[in-house]
């Protein structure tokens, strides 16, 4: 960093009571810009705004300036996001708010130049000086409005089932994925769809069309976070702990499901990336992993025809992942009038068919990693490091492989020896409150590890998690709330929208059904029940932002299948066992046997074995115990077509 960074970054104040004292005791008005480090859009406007001598005349005088790493405070960011929405009738970061003293919302502006900052904020600032109640008046409605829509949920709606049209109005049947502008994933929503059976066109257009395209880095493996196009063409040059997680736990329940090769090749290059790239030392998952802050977009991540061939010799291989010399990425010119298209000798590789050539891209990788536009986000957030155990733990199931498992169970110690009840690490230091998504997801993660393993360790880990959460963040009414308090906040902000990703509610919900049953614990599904419903009220049917509520509904309302595995002393097939226990039914629980804390009625005449056995039990009666995986599967298949 150079001097005048260090100088410009000095006049920053971290989201807190120093920040927020100084507003109130000299009269100023907070500028809250609010991003996180793998965002570009943050990165240019530190350079190209924050940085100026203009913007920075403009701000010192009549502002106090607050820095937000929206993934350390996700609910003032969530607050703030609706603001954004309420006020611009959109949202996306960079967020930059203008807020009161009482951090009441005045005005928010995304990605902003120099001299438009600039003028801006001399605009307020004079607004400020002549009629500050005026200012004080708008923002507290602004906030009032903002808390009556956060905290509450609306009994009258009507919808309280899962509404599959709400969901399919939103698909594109042409491209895959929801909507018709930029691409996200939407793990939840298709994982809903891959469960509920009756779009299996869409979801493996969906699929397809994400492994094949820019989105996934064919090089280096992983996703990104979103395309900027409808295609999943052209990505947004980020890649996060949270979206790879999400997504290979979603591709490898695709790969089992439709016995796709492809997709089991996605899942691992994804894990592998995830394990190479994303953890560090001992453990922990970062939060950010290479992100692209060359002048150019992209630098890192895309090659000319000329660079990619001196690496890789044969030209089948560079056409089939679209690497050609007039390049696949293009720039649209508009100034002209009349829109001129240019190709720009850069390519950004997308597959064009079923072949692979791995072990020319782990040539690209080799030598793409000696690039050094490069910057690595080193926090760990412990909602993320639940998501990594659990697709960890997944994949070690889906895919039988054991060196997943040993990753699973590496990080499951470090959430529980390193970050406890935190929200975050950085530099070695577990910082932050926990919130709700930080304990559903462990809680998930532990659970996704207690079916794994049938370890007692990871069984208690799970109740403890769900019920610390339950305890902290229930509203009453079957609902949660994002964080303990409200403190600092303008509202104190329910959870249930798959935004930016799982909804932590529904997911918590669904870990405490399975406790329900694994400990014998009946309320525990009653809790689940009103939460579902609650959700369902909130998002008045689900939709593409309601996939995890949907599931959540379809589980707790489905007749339940019980699987209980007995497994002998030294079983070595486990995994074959769990996976054959998978299937396209909702209302599975999967229960190994053997925890000291289970329901001791599960364990009666089951255990010990002197050989592995499962027992299913649906429609209040069991089945006759199978005794391999493979028969285990073949009734499952019955009682799914039942």
């Amino acid at each position: 960093m150079s001097h005048k960074e260090e100088d410009n970054a000095a006049r920053w104040l971290a989201w807190g009571a120093e920040a927020f004292e100084k507003a109130r005791k000299e009269n100023k008005l907070l500028l809250v810009s609010i991003g996180y480090p793998a965002c570009r859009g943050l990165v240019l406007m530190e350079r190209e705004s924050f940085s100026s001598p203009k913007f920075l005349e403009a701000a010192k005088s009549s502002f106090v300036l607050v820095k937000l790493d929206r993934e350390l405070f996700p609910s003032v960011d969530f607050v703030y996001m609706a603001a954004a929405i309420a006020i611009r009738k959109e949202g996306g970061w960079p967020n930059n708010m203008i807020v009161t003293p009482e951090l009441d919302p005045v005005i928010s502006v995304g990605y902003g130049k120099e001299k438009d900052m600039a003028r801006l904020l001399q605009d307020v600032a004079n607004i400020w000086r002549t009629s500050p109640d005026q200012i004080r008046a708008h923002a507290a409605h602004i906030s009032n409005v903002i808390k009556i829509h956060l905290e509450t949920v609306d009994l009258t709606k009507a919808e309280r089932d899962p509404d599959m049209e709400k969901i399919r109005e939103s698909m594109d049947m042409t491209n895959g994925g929801f909507g018709k502008g930029a691409k996200f994933p939407m793990a939840s929503a298709l994982d809903f769809l891959l469960t509920e059976g009756n779009d299996d066109g869409f979801v493996k257009l969906s699929l397809d069309k994400m492994a094949s395209g820019g989105m996934f880095d064919h090089v280096g493996g992983g996703f990104f976070r979103c395309t900027i196009d409808a295609k999943w063409e052209k990505p947004q040059y980020e890649k996060l702990l949270y979206d790879n997680a999400l997504l290979a736990s979603l591709y490898a329940k695709g790969a089992m499901v439709f016995d796709d090769k492809i997709y089991n090749y996605t899942t691992q290059k994804t894990l592998d990336f995830m394990e190479r790239a994303l953890f560090i030392g001992n453990g922990g998952g970062i939060a950010g992993s290479i992100i692209d802050c060359g002048k150019e977009d992209g630098a890192y991540y895309t090659w000319t025809y000329e660079e990619a061939q001196k690496i890789v010799s044969d030209p089948q291989a560079l056409a089939n992942y679209g690497i050609t010399e007039k390049g696949n990425i293009l720039v649209i010119d508009m100034m002209s009038g009349t829109p001129k298209i240019s190709y720009t000798k850069k390519s950004i590789p997308r597959r064009q068919g079923d072949l692979l050539y791995s072990s020319d891209l782990e040539k690209l990788r080799q030598v793409r990693e000696t690039r050094t536009e490069v910057r690595i986000d080193q926090k760990v957030i412990a909602a993320w490091q639940g998501m990594a155990i659990s697709a960890f733990a997944k994949g070690s199931v889906l895919l039988d492989n054991p060196r997943y498992l040993e990753v699973a169970l590496r990080e499951a110690d470090f959430a529980l020896s390193k970050i406890g009840q935190a929200h975050y690490i950085r530099n070695g230091l577990a910082q932050g409150r926990g919130n709700l998504e930080d304990g559903a997801f462990l809680a998930m993660g532990f659970w996704d590890l207690f079916e794994a393993t049938g370890e007692e360790k990871w069984l208690g880990a799970c109740r403890d998690a769900v019920d610390a959460t339950k305890k902290k963040f229930a509203t009453g009414d079957g609902g949660y709330y994002m964080v303990e308090d409200s403190e600092f906040l303008i509202a104190r902000p329910r959870n249930y929208e798959d935004q930016p990703y799982t909804s932590a509610a529904a997911l918590l919900g669904r870990v405490d059904w399975r406790l329900s049953f694994a400990l014998g614990e009946p309320e525990r599904a009653t809790d689940s029940a009103n939460t579902a419903l609650n959700l369902m009220l909130s998002l008045n049917g689900g939709g593409m932002l309601g996939g995890e509520a949907m599931s959540l509904h379809r589980e707790v309302f489905s007749p339940t299948v019980e699987i209980l595995y007995s497994f002998a002393e030294g079983e070595k097939e486990k995994t074959r066992w769990i996976k054959s226990g998978h299937s396209r039914k909702w209302g599975i629980v999967r229960i190994p046997l053997g925890a000291a804390s289970l329901n001791r009625v599960l364990s009666f005449g089951r255990k010990p074995v002197e050989f592995s056995r499962a027992f299913v039990c649906h429609n209040r009666s069991c089945e006759p115990p199978v005794d391999s995986p493979e028969d285990l599967e073949t009734l499952l298949k019955r009682i799914e077509t039942e």
